[in-house]
């Protein structure tokens, strides 16, 4: 079974998410004015805190404001719900 860090490891993060270009910014953003008239609109953003237990020797760096270790996913997506940028494991505390 292949474990996540062999696939990090092992994988062109361009091949899932290509660097964007000015191009692909004005295509995002034409398409979201078309079908959700929002004009200049290069995506919609959410995130959440997920709750995780505590990691060693962390101290509080995964606390956050309501009082419970988490780590903190976040994603843009373009108006064909295709995410264009994700970051995950940022703290809790952030």
């Amino acid at each position: 079974m292949l474990s996540v860090q062999w696939f990090v490891e092992h994988t062109d993060k361009n091949e899932f998410f290509p660097e964007p270009t000015i191009e692909r910014w004005r295509e995002i953003s034409d398409a979201f004015r078309k079908c959700s008239h929002f004009p200049n609109c290069l995506g919609a953003i959410d995130g959440k805190h997920t709750r995780v237990t505590k990691f060693p020797c962390s101290g509080p760096m995964n606390l956050n404001y309501k009082c419970y270790f988490s780590i903190i996913l976040m994603a843009i997506a373009d108006s064909d719900y295709k995410f264009t940028y994700v970051d995950i494991g940022a703290y809790g505390k952030d």
